[in-house]
């Protein structure tokens, strides 16, 4: 037999039972989400660690395990014209430079377009979209453009514009553009150096004077492609880039010069000690890092914020009062602890 209850017959204030049960089950609920909250801190704590006790491992204690970590080279120029990279079979010695030039990548200035006039007479400035024909480059005509990545070949139609043309240009290996304020064309190659300079034909050398782009034309201009080039010892060495490699030195020519420069390539103690100081420098950072966390001082009496309470404070207050609670999350944690004895006693091990 079911029991009713009723306020007015029993006497029980129902309305306020009812509340207080509610209000138990929110708190349980809040108190449950604040330690899903602090959790998730603890997580987070645990992955900043992480990640810093893997990188000393991975890379600053990697770089010198072995014998060659410690036997670097480094190289001395008496010149900012080139930079230099050593590498760990490179003679110990001193080497003179000379002749240093740099490579170029091939670059033409086309003359200017002469404008053009229509079947009415009038006169029309050339622009990306014009058509050849209204050029008077007849259908039919042929172009090849030799450059980095091979020639290619071009068939001028009735369809054809200055713009179409240039577009096919670019895939030997250039870079071709019309600019129409100043009504000429400039075409560059892609990469530096002699190998990868540029030629243009056509089966109408009045086609490329038309263009302003004819060999030779008055007011177009042609700097060609030139490789770089060094004297080492005595010995010339070229290079299509601006970067050679010599018995596992890497020179980088920066600028031209006359002047001859010294290289002198010796032990890199400094080097080597720089290497050792900052692996400590990290290794201190890091014990001392978790030497906080695990002797931090204890948050017991600092319980989660509910929404209410944060309500009732500053911002810089409940900041103040989350990062105390933060602080201590990895307090006396057995792994912690283990991980950072671990480390303390490997470093004060010997090494052979």
């Amino acid at each position: 037999m079911p029991i009713r209850l009723s306020g007015m017959s029993s006497g029980l204030d129902t309305d306020a039972i009812v509340t207080e049960l509610v209000k138990a089950k929110s708190a349980k609920k809040t108190t449950l989400e604040g330690e899903q909250k602090k959790l998730q801190w603890k997580q987070d704590s645990w992955k900043s660690l992480n990640s810093k006790i893997y990188s000393f491992y991975s890379k600053t204690l990697s770089n010198m395990r072995i014998k060659s970590d410690y036997m670097k080279k480094a190289t001395k120029s008496t010149s900012d014209a080139v930079s230099v990279v050593t590498g760990s079979s490179a003679a110990i010695c001193t080497q003179t430079l000379s002749d240093i030039k740099m490579a170029k990548a091939g670059y033409l200035t086309g003359a200017s377009v002469a404008a053009y006039t229509d079947a009415e007479d009038n006169e029309h400035k050339v622009e990306k979209t014009t058509l050849l024909k209204d050029l008077d480059i007849a259908a039919g005509t042929t172009f090849k453009i030799t450059g980095s990545e091979g020639p290619v070949e071009i068939t001028v139609d009735e369809e054809t514009s200055l713009q179409g043309l240039l577009r096919q240009f670019n895939s030997a290996g250039v870079t071709a553009n019309f600019d129409e304020t100043n009504q000429r064309i400039f075409i560059s190659a892609n990469k530096m150096g002699a190998e990868n300079d540029f030629t243009i034909e056509s089966s109408s050398s009045e086609a490329l004077e038309r263009l302003g782009i004819a060999d030779k034309q008055a007011g177009s201009k042609k700097i060609p492609g030139e490789s770089a080039s060094i004297t080492l010892n005595g010995v010339t060495y070229t290079s299509e880039s601006n970067t050679f490699t010599i018995n596992d030195l890497t020179i980088t020519v920066n600028r031209e010069t006359d002047d001859d420069v010294t290289l002198s390539t010796s032990q890199d103690t400094d080097g080597i000690y720089k290497m050792i100081k900052d692996m400590i420098k990290e290794y201190n950072d890091l014990v001392i890092e978790m030497d906080k966390n695990y002797n931090a001082d204890s948050a017991k009496n600092y319980k989660m914020l509910t929404e209410e309470e944060k309500e009732a404070m500053s911002e810089d207050e409940v900041k103040e009062w989350e990062d105390k609670i933060k602080s201590a999350l990895l307090r006396r944690d057995s792994t912690l602890g283990n991980v950072y004895s671990s480390l303390k006693n490997l470093m004060l091990a010997g090494v052979e």
